[in-house]
């Protein structure tokens, strides 16, 4: 911005040191003196609400500014806690699926006497969201982040795989109904002993299986009960021999119904007199 010329003669004047002003011819600046009077006569005097007014303006702004800085401090934080928590879940996650895999593999030759089992994370690519037709992208980085997105890949679903003794078979539908419930009874402890529940309901679960694997199953149910209280509705024989109190109902020559209760302790304890 180019100054008027009067206004740089007066700025050259200020600047001046004033020993060096006696020097100056007087009548030369007698013209600028009576030039910028008359311009500080059209100016005015200073209103003293205008004054006021721009104090106010300023704290106004100065609070404002704080506040600005403040949210900008409180959004970076907010975006390195996001980013730190999604690097937590994925590697929680990753660290999950693979302690299940690895339990879960291992109760699967528990109760198959061999083979090999796990699970598998599907993923599937996200897709851009579409633009609607007429918005405008206010800022290029929308667009790129857009880009991003698509690339990465999100948690679809999972993937089950068993492969009994004996069998090239990855595919659990095509496993028999038993071994089914066998791959899901390894699979329901496999998350069970990784992540205990205060206690849990099954009902027949071994209502399929046969004598020996039904043996196999009362044994790891036997070790997980450590962990968790069980309550288990079944008829099976090798169940119910693991349990610590049978409940059953029961009807007398009467045709009324009662539930007794069993300590399987207290009876064999009983039962060795």
């Amino acid at each position: 911005i180019k100054k008027a010329p009067l206004m740089q003669k007066k700025i050259e004047i200020l600047n001046q040191d004033p020993k060096k002003l006696t020097k100056v011819n007087v009548t030369e600046s007698q013209g600028d003196v009576y030039r910028l009077r008359r311009q500080l006569e059209l100016i005015g005097g200073i209103d003293e609400e205008v004054v006021a007014e721009y104090e106010q303006t300023k704290e106004r702004f100065e609070f404002l500014s704080t506040q600005v800085e403040d949210l900008d401090k409180a959004i970076t934080a907010i975006e390195k806690a996001i980013v730190e928590l999604d690097e937590h879940m994925t590697r929680q996650r990753t660290d999950g699926f693979r302690a299940i895999n690895r339990e879960f593999d291992r109760y699967f030759k528990m109760l198959f006497g061999g083979g090999k089992a796990g699970i598998e994370a599907v993923k599937a690519e996200k897709k851009p969201k579409k633009v609607a037709e007429g918005e405008d992208l206010e800022d290029v980085d929308v667009l790129e982040e857009e880009l991003n997105d698509a690339a990465q890949e999100e948690l679809a679903g999972v993937d089950i795989f068993a492969n009994p003794p004996g069998k090239r078979i990855n595919d659990i539908t095509v496993l028999s109904g038993g071994e089914r419930a066998m791959a899901s009874a390894a699979l329901l402890c496999a998350i069970l002993s990784l992540n205990p529940s205060p206690f849990v309901v099954l009902d027949e679960v071994d209502a399929a299986l046969d004598e020996s694997n039904s043996i196999r199953l009362a044994q790891i149910i036997e070790e997980l009960a450590e962990k968790a209280q069980f309550i288990l509705i079944t008829h099976n024989r090798a169940t119910m021999e693991v349990a610590d109190v049978l409940y059953g109902i029961t009807m007398g020559d009467d045709g009324v119904s009662g539930m007794l209760s069993v300590k399987l302790a207290e009876a064999q304890a009983q039962a060795a007199r």
